[in-house]
């Protein structure tokens, strides 16, 4: 009886330690590919947005403009299904930032958001000076190069609750939007 309770007690150990080892495995599987800056932009309700809005959040970050017919919509509906299948999750927030931020007012972007039923607090559609989007799509987020960038990215970016880069999933890719989901949801619970 002795004997069977201390091996007992050693596929608990091995149970647990494996647990372990599958948690840093999988963590050390979501590359870090920097920390994103202090910025300030503007929602589409007019108010002040910062990195500051989202300490200690899970982010779903893309980059759109309104007038685009091109990928911008398709990638818009899944950051909006991404919206639904991660609404439990309290502490993961959508952006979505305008590339086109001379068009793409608050009255433009308040409209857009409702097009897409973004859910108040959670999905933020951002806009503000050109220079600093630019900035950020380039030098933070790394979604652009040169000095005229098309910007039109299919990517979703997800941020930790750090504001550490942690991946950049293809929105035109099926598996790669379902990695997403897994990465987010384990992001979420850290």
């Amino acid at each position: 009886m002795k004997l069977r309770m201390i091996g007992l007690g050693f596929i608990a150990i091995g149970a647990l330690s494996g647990g372990l080892m599958l948690k840093d495995r999988f963590t050390r599987n979501l590359a870090q590919y920097g920390k994103i800056p202090e910025f300030k932009l503007v929602s589409h309700e007019g108010e002040e947005f910062s990195e500051q809005d989202l300490k200690g959040k899970v982010w779903l970050v893309n980059f759109f403009f309104t007038r685009c017919h091109g990928p911008c919509p398709r990638l818009t509906q899944k950051q909006q299904e991404m919206q639904s299948t991660l609404l439990p999750f309290k502490n993961l927030r959508h952006l979505s930032i305008t590339s086109d931020p001379e068009y793409d007012t608050v009255e433009q972007l308040s409209s857009y958001a409702k097009n897409y039923s973004a859910v108040t607090g959670r999905w933020f559609f951002l806009g503000g000076s050109k220079d600093t989007i630019l900035s950020l799509a380039k030098s933070a987020f790394k979604v652009v190069s040169g000095e005229e960038p098309d910007m039109h990215s299919t990517r979703i970016i997800l941020i930790d609750k750090e504001g550490e880069v942690r991946g950049y999933y293809d929105s035109a890719d099926p598996k790669a939007l379902v990695q997403l989901r897994r990465d987010a949801t384990y992001l979420t619970k850290l």
